[in-house]
């Protein structure tokens, strides 16, 4: 389902001088151990989002995403920021509250709001919003041991939509046009929307999950196909049904 990728970082403090006096067979129990014990944290439960993406009206005052924290015993410190499609950090769109305590069980709202008009007239503009979970460590309990902190950022697609596009996303799936180009399988989106593809298929194989910015192509392939059947990743984060596609001859 396109799923966008949850970033684990992972700080090890105070391990660096312990992991290099020791022999490799103690530093693969030391592996052993961590893999289960961030297999036991996974199985606790954490924080998860509302959303795998968040559709973002031009005109729209703000809107809401959902963060629900599904442990039973531990606290997370949330950190919420927006960034532009190159990456970077920006205050053209802000998450409040941009900081905050999430408590066992708790489900929270963060609000997403642009502060000043954003995005092109014509098309959509991508950000990226993320979110980022830090566990709560007691310090008393953890005096003079080791500490392993985990930490999950988990980044999702923000799309800000102007009104009155000309067609529909889900007449824009299908308006995707394929090209055989000197041995290679060009995509071309003539569409105001970014279209993100999974499934995809050309002559029978399989092609890498891709996304298309609006009025843009892209070579897709290292060869040319007589057909492509592909998919579509919707507003919900769900998928259309399969589309297939004839390849054309390009200049």
């Amino acid at each position: 389902m396109g799923k966008e990728m949850n970033v684990f970082k992972i700080k090890l403090y105070g391990l660096y001088c312990i992991l290099s006096q020791v022999n490799k067979s103690i530093i693969g129990i030391f592996i052993v151990f961590l893999l289960f014990s961030l297999s036991s944290w996974a199985g606790e439960g954490g924080i998860s989002l509302g959303s795998t993406r968040v559709i973002y009206p031009a005109e729209s005052k703000g809107e809401s995403l959902s963060v629900l924290n599904s442990s039973t015993a531990k606290r997370y410190l949330i950190q919420s920021w927006v960034e532009n499609e190159s990456g970077n950090k920006t205050t053209d769109i802000i998450v409040t509250p941009p900081l905050y305590n999430s408590a066992p069980g708790s489900q929270n709202q963060l609000k997403i709001i642009a502060t000043r008009p954003v995005g092109r007239p014509d098309r959509e503009q991508l950000y990226y919003l993320n979110v980022k979970s830090i566990p709560a460590i007691d310090r008393k309990e953890m005096e003079g041991k080791n500490a392993l902190l985990v930490t999950v950022n988990t980044k999702i697609k923000l799309f800000v939509r102007p009104k009155g596009l000309s067609l529909s996303f889900g007449e824009a799936a299908k308006k995707l046009q394929f090209y055989a180009e000197k041995n290679h399988l060009i995509a071309e989106n003539p569409t105001p929307y970014y279209l993100t593809l999974t499934n995809i298929r050309a002559g029978g194989k399989p092609v890498t999950n891709l996304m298309i910015a609006p009025f843009s192509r892209m070579a897709i392939a290292p060869e040319a196909a007589a057909g492509v059947t592909y998919s579509v990743i919707n507003d919900f984060g769900g998928q259309s049904e399969d589309i297939t596609a004839t390849v054309k001859q390009g200049p």
